[in-house]
């Protein structure tokens, strides 16, 4: 008989790695894990060629052929706005007590005795499962879970058996377009279009399910109007007891939120919560009993200082709108956001992301805690990899945000709404301001980067932005310098282009809004238009939000005043100029969706004309190297909700080296 040495060496190398505690000759012994790893692996497909006897001879170490299966079971709890999570364990049809499995795989052992019997436990797959799902000793999960639990249970390919409602819950939430429409009110006034119609079936669903979101829909879609919608359907179709809502908007918005109520559901009550009298109403609020207004309308500084009285009250809808003002969590108005109370929670941003992902996580901490998880688990597994641009992060992260985000884009929805024409037109500095621009390019490259070099970016960042600020005051008006140096220039050749512009455009008959993020470059082209006898409006953070609306109203009804003065941040958002078909960026931003938010106070809905888009650029200056870096930073909004704008991220080295570059 020929020995078979290639199969025999097989067999030794095997058994070796199996961590015997003794070897003699041919002869393998093991104890406890390493034995029943042995038995386990022996009658596996892997060595099936193999003849093993003895099995029937073993009586205190049996271990089963198959190991331990998991299946998970799923039904919907809809009137407490949850669903029951069972993760059973199950050996030869046998359920096995998930306590005593969870006791072994902490012990981390990889079997557990069952009578005589051993059962293998899938320990890399249940570790994988629980860091996925979390651990609750409630098998009641809120309904916002059930997706990533479901994506966890399909990764790692668990068996999966739900009841009809649950079913039904996930066909909707990712099919809501194929919910009935929603009867709206008769007491609305006005007409909604099929894509608003939409909107606010979607947003009923969440309301349905106990869930929350964001609607996302480009600036000038109607997001106000969807919310109050919203709003009248609920307290039209409920009992007279329902607590009130609460919208918080920004100063400059909020009572254009009164103005759209009144226009569009009259039949709601509302009331402003602002100024020194609100005390009465929050009395009003905390007693109980009928006279309670419907809607509350205020500002995210009132509930920045009265949170701590607000957080006592039971509000049935909390709405943010431009809710990118909580994007830092850490800000005292994302604390007293997150602190009120409501049975439903609702944020309205055109921009839910602007420079870093951090920023969607607190919009949904805000929305539904803990449905993306603790921040730093969040950074480790979405933010960091899909910063680093890992293959798969961010559609990962897509695929459990998506059905919680609604975003429509214009080209997608309103193709009445005329085209838009975006233009950079250069401007070349003449010979002193490009003295004054090298000048000063000088001394911060000679402040900036030994700082770099002894602290870091980091710890160099008010020097960096400090010098950045002059350069782009030099491109602007060499006026606005804080420190003259010594050679004064009083002219800039860039607000004679804009004098000159302005000249064209009103003469054709048009009308324009001019933004700058400098309110003394404003006060400098007002005397230029002053000067040459324009009429104007204008508006900065210093106007009362009250006179806000009726310069607006004033500006869109008067053909008379063809020119609209604004600061960036103070009127960016929330306003509607659809008088306007010229709108004028006299300085680039950072970050391109706050000019795009800017620019459509314009390109909106009720605007009948093309618009023109100019954006007023230095050439090879540090204006031009910020719209070259807008570009290069342009994925990670898009990624994430898709069809989000341009966002930028910190600056780097290299970034720096350009922008300060000659």
């Amino acid at each position: 008989m020929e020995r078979q040495w290639d199969l025999e060496n097989q067999v030794r190398r095997f058994l070796t790695n199996m961590q015997p505690v003794r070897t003699v000759a041919d002869r393998f012994s093991f104890v406890e894990e390493p034995a029943y790893d042995v038995l386990f692996h022996l009658q596996s497909e892997q060595v099936c060629d193999w003849d093993i006897s003895g099995f029937d001879q073993l009586v205190n170490c049996r271990v089963r052929k198959e190991p331990m299966c998991l299946k998970a079971r799923l039904s919907l709890k809809k009137d407490s706005f949850k669903f029951d999570f069972d993760l059973l364990c199950l050996s030869d049809g046998e359920e096995v007590p998930f306590g005593n499995v969870i006791e072994v795989l902490f012990k981390n052992r990889n079997y557990l005795r069952i009578g005589s019997d051993f059962v293998r436990i899938p320990t890399t797959t249940l570790l994988g499962l629980l860091k996925g799902i979390g651990q609750s000793k409630d098998s009641a999960r809120p309904l916002y879970q059930a997706l990533s639990i479901l994506h966890a249970l399909e990764t790692h390919e668990i068996e999966i058996e739900a009841d009809q409602g649950f079913q039904d819950f996930i066909h909707k939430i990712h099919h809501f377009r194929e919910l009935p429409p929603l009867k709206i009110p008769s007491s609305f006034k006005g007409e909604l279009r099929e894509y608003q119609k939409e909107g606010c079936n979607w947003l009923m669903f969440l309301r349905e399910y106990g869930l929350a979101g964001i609607l996302a829909d480009d600036m000038g879609l109607g997001k106000t109007i969807q919310a109050l919608t919203l709003l009248l359907t609920h307290y039209a179709n409920g009992k007279g007891d329902r607590a009130p809502s609460l919208v918080v908007a920004p100063t400059s918005v909020v009572y254009n939120w009164l103005s759209e109520a009144s226009k569009f559901t009259p039949a709601l009550k509302t009331a402003l919560f602002l100024g020194r009298d609100r005390g009465e109403l929050l009395a009003k609020l905390n007693k109980d009993g009928a006279g309670k207004p419907q809607v509350i309308f205020t500002t995210y500084g009132i509930i920045r200082r009265d949170y701590e009285q607000l957080k006592n009250i039971q509000f049935e809808f909390l709405i943010l709108d431009e809710a990118q003002n909580i994007k830092n969590p850490e800000s005292v108005g994302a604390i007293a956001a997150k602190s009120l109370k409501a049975f439903h929670r609702l944020a309205l941003s055109g921009t839910p992301v602007e420079n870093r992902l951090k920023e969607l996580w607190s919009l949904f901490d805000f929305l539904m805690p803990d449905f993306l998880g603790a921040y730093k688990d969040f950074n480790e597994v979405f933010e960091r990899p899909i910063e680093a641009g890992l293959d798969g992060a961010g559609q990962k992260l897509r695929k459990i945000v998506h059905p919680f985000i609604l975003r429509r884009l214009k080209s997608q929805v309103e193709k009445e709404l005329p085209d838009r024409t975006d233009i950079i037109h250069l401007c070349e500095l003449d010979d002193e301001q490009r003295s004054l621009y090298l000048d000063v390019l000088d001394e911060c490259r000679a402040k900036v980067f030994p700082e770099i070099a002894m602290k870091g970016i980091k710890r160099s960042n008010f020097s960096v932005l400090a010098a950045l600020l002059r350069l782009r005051q030099v491109c602007c008006d060499p006026r606005l310098l804080k420190s003259p140096t010594d050679k004064p220039v009083n002219q800039s050749s860039k607000l004679d282009a804009l004098v000159n512009m302005i000249g064209e455009i009103v003469d054709e008959g048009h009308k324009i809004l001019v933004f700058s993020q400098f309110v003394e470059m404003l006060a400098i082209i007002r005397k230029e238009l002053e000067k040459n006898g324009y009429t104007y409006e204008y508006l900065d953070g210093q106007t009362p939000a009250k006179e806000r609306l009726d310069r607006v109203e004033r500006f869109n009804a008067t053909p008379e005043i063809p020119i609209f003065l604004i600061s960036l941040k103070a009127g960016g958002t929330g306003l509607n100029l659809t008088g306007a078909d010229y709108v004028i960026h006299y300085d680039p931003w950072w970050n391109p969706a706050v000019e795009n938010q800017a620019t459509d106070r314009a390109h909106r809905i009720g605007q009948t004309r093309h618009v023109f888009n100019y954006k007023l650029i230095t050439r090879g200056t540090v204006e031009e190297k910020i719209l070259a870096l807008q570009q290069k930073k342009k994925e990670l909004a898009d990624l994430v909700i898709g069809g989000d704008e341009s966002v930028a991220k910190e600056l780097t080295q290299e970034d720096l080296e350009f922008l300060f570059s000659f």
